[in-house]
């Protein structure tokens, strides 16, 4: 096993950590075996059942299955789901598990990579910012685009929104999102525009979180980062990178396109004394940067998307999907 700190592991809290994957074997092993050379590290495995139909699912599954077993991951530590529910259903049904089980814990998709100390920060920061509501979730990482990423002084920062590349959170803040997504989705497009708080009341906003409650999105972050910004919950967003996404190939569902906008983690020592100033830990320029990534940019002008608003409305008045988008008669 790998020595981290040099510290024994009676001074640290067993560290739980969720993996969520579905159909891609070797990412459940690296992720396996990276989490397995820490001693505190709780594994938590969730995987998503296969498709109709779908031969090649069912064989990864099986893989790693057998994965779990060869690793003595726990019985009672791993869930398969026995049908798809996707990007969205899927890995709340996983998030729901996991807090079903802990109090608070890491979260990584299956190609995420988390520096290995800066593990034991989060699983601090957890443990002493449990009871501060405020704080939402810890983030691993803030810009993705390396070219906007400027170095901005301070180590670590209060951000309106979460990067979900390696994060953590409390079952508490996790369940108060669960009912706030359950009273969004009694809404209509219209009604959602205007819940938005106005910093970031944009149309395009507000129809990417509609889409995503109803399913046209198979994505559940939006969801997430709009319940942060919703009840002004703050996550705590450092200024380095301490996550790698190795997940840019032909068989992602969201990042196959390209390359990985970074290639190398920030080293991260960790201390007790990093504390986070919670009245006075931000910065306008990367907060504006981090809620444009998120989908949820800076609103400029209240009056043009009050107008793209309007056209959409009479747009699809007269292609008669008014009813569907303004009258709710959704089945979940």
């Amino acid at each position: 096993m790998v020595k981290i700190l040099n510290k024994s592991s009676k001074e640290f809290k067993k560290i739980n950590v969720l993996i969520i994957g579905f159909n891609r074997s070797d990412f459940i092993l690296k992720s396996i075996n990276r989490l397995k050379s820490i001693n505190e590290v709780e594994i938590w495995i969730s995987i998503d059942g296969p498709r109709k139909f779908n031969k090649k699912d069912l064989e990864e599954i099986k893989i790693i299955k057998d994965i779990c077993t060869y690793k003595k991951i726990k019985t009672q530590n791993c869930k398969f789901n026995n049908s798809n529910l996707g990007c969205r259903k899927g890995v709340i049904d996983a998030i729901n598990w996991f807090f079903d089980n802990v109090e608070y814990g890491i979260i990584l998709e299956d190609d995420i990579e988390l520096e290995k100390n800066y593990i034991f920060q989060i699983n601090y920061w957890l443990e002493i910012y449990s009871k501060e509501k405020s704080i939402g979730s810890i983030s691993s990482h803030n810009s993705i685009n390396p070219l906007n990423n400027a170095r901005y002084g301070k180590d670590f920062f209060l951000m309106p929104t979460c990067r979900v590349w390696g994060w953590a959170t409390w079952r508490d803040r996790w369940h108060s999102h669960i009912k706030s997504t359950v009273q969004l989705e009694k809404l209509n497009l219209l009604q959602i525009f205007f819940k938005t708080p106005k910093k970031v009341r944009t149309f395009n906003s507000a129809m990417t979180i509609w889409k995503c409650l109803n399913n046209e999105f198979d994505t559940w972050d939006y969801e997430w980062n709009f319940f942060h910004i919703l009840k002004d919950k703050k996550s705590i967003t450092p200024q380095h990178f301490y996550s790698l996404n190795h997940g840019f190939r032909k068989d992602a569902t969201h990042t196959f396109i390209g390359n990985s906008p970074w290639v190398a983690m920030d080293n991260f020592k960790f201390s007790k004394q990093k504390k986070i100033d919670l009245t006075n830990s931000k910065n306008l320029k990367l907060e504006k940067i981090i809620l444009s990534e998120c989908g949820f940019p800076i609103m400029e002008n209240y009056f043009l998307e009050i107008l793209k608003l309007i056209k959409f409305i009479l747009k699809n008045y007269k292609n008669k999907l008014l009813g569907n988008l303004f009258i709710k008669k959704i089945n979940f």
